[in-house]
Parts: structure tokens; C-alpha cells; sequence
């Protein structure tokens, strides 16, 4: 009772018909806090990625806080990140929340990027 756990997580799509997948999840406790942050970042158009997550809130596990966002990053424009974020809450008292965002990088803030040192291959 009363445990943080916070899972971070990354997945690279950074080779030709690379495939990553991730399934997985937490459990949240009684008066515990769990979080799980995972990001993807996709540079090879031929590559995929696929994540899909659970966060499980118990029936026992009252006055638990629960967040899980999953973000990805497109530097590839036929990059294909799935992404699939679940959310199981069987408790009444509880905090939770859950989010996935997929988004793509525009001229400027690849001019950005390469002027950093990313490779123009990318």
C-alpha cells in the first residue's frame, strides 16, 4: 500500500522493416501511485512500431493515482506507430488518466534537428 511505481519506456524504428512491439502494463495498489510513460520515435519510413499498455486499477485499490501517455515521433513520413493505451479502473475512489499523441516534424523543426547533428539521411 502506498508504492509509486513509474515505468519509462522507449521504442527505436530505426532500421528498414524494423518492427517493435511492447505489450504490457502495471498494477496500481491500494494508495499507491503508478506511472507509465513511453515514447517512440520513428525515422525509417519502412519500420513500424506498435505499443500497447494497460494500466489496471484492483477493486481493492482505492485512493490510487494512475497516468499513462504514450507519445510518438514521426521523423519518417510512412512511419506507422500504433498505439494503443488502455485503462482498466475497478475501484470507485481513485485518480486516474491515460493519453497517446502521434506526431509528425515539420521543415523548420527538421532544419532544427539536422543543425543539431541528425543525419540528413533521416
Amino acid at each position: 500500500p502506498g508504492a509509486t511505481t513509474t515505468v519509462d519506456t522507449l521504442q527505436l524504428g530505426l532500421a528498414e522493416g524494423h518492427r517493435a512491439e511492447l505489450h504490457g502494463g502495471i498494477i496500481a495498489g491500494p494508495g499507491g501511485k503508478a506511472r507509465h510513460y513511453h515514447r517512440i520515435l520513428g525515422a525509417c519510413s519502412t519500420a513500424r512500431a506498435l505499443c500497447r499498455a494497460a494500466v489496471v486499477v484492483d477493486r481493492k485499490a482505492q485512493q490510487a493515482d494512475t497516468e499513462q501517455l504514450i507519445r510518438s515521433l514521426m521523423l519518417a513520413p510512412r512511419f506507422q506507430a500504433v498505439v494503443l493505451p488502455q485503462l482498466s479502473i475497478q475501484a470507485d475512489q481513485v485518480a486516474c488518466s491515460h493519453g497517446a499523441a502521434v506526431s509528425t516534424v515539420d521543415k523548420s523543426m527538421m532544419f532544427y534537428l539536422r543543425s543539431r547533428g541528425l543525419d540528413a539521411a533521416v
